[in-house]
């Protein structure tokens, strides 16, 4: 029942979930001695860095790329005495349908649940689309009139 659920919310959201992107905020503080700045991290900051550092920015930017991270906007430039760089990268492919499923269980089907569109448990004579779900965690969808 729970890998049905699962499996019916990211259908209803139309796979949006797998779009989503994580963030980071770069801000940069004045600069220092040796073009060394005061930067800070927020957002999604990957666990294995610092959400402070004093160090130039292009080596911060330069370690964000190696996980995966773009620059997607930037405000203030280099020599400004603060610079804001909004970085992103997306969590997972981009998928666009389910392929396959497959049972674990061979044994008899039976019918475990219905549903409307909007994922509420409804009887088998409520008019409208219905997700009708069985055992084996497969669904068909019908129109009841």
């Amino acid at each position: 029942m729970k890998k049905f659920l699962i499996l019916l919310f990211l259908m209803t959201l139309g796979m949006s979930v797998f779009a989503q992107k994580s963030y980071v905020t770069l801000l940069v503080g004045g600069v220092l001695i040796d073009n060394v700045q005061s930067c800070y991290l927020t957002g999604d900051v990957p666990s294995d860095m610092k959400k402070y550092y004093k160090a130039a920015f292009g080596d911060i930017i330069n370690q964000l790329a190696e996980k995966g991270f773009e620059v997607e906007f930037m405000t203030g430039t280099g020599t400004s005495d603060r610079v804001q760089l909004l970085l992103s990268k997306k969590n997972s492919p981009d998928i666009s349908a389910i392929q396959h499923t497959s049972a674990d269980d061979d044994s008899e089907v039976y019918e475990v649940a219905r549903y409307n569109l909007q994922g509420m448990p409804i009887n088998k004579n409520e008019k409208g689309v219905q997700i009708v779900v069985y055992s084996n965690y497969t669904t068909k969808t019908i129109i009841v009139e």
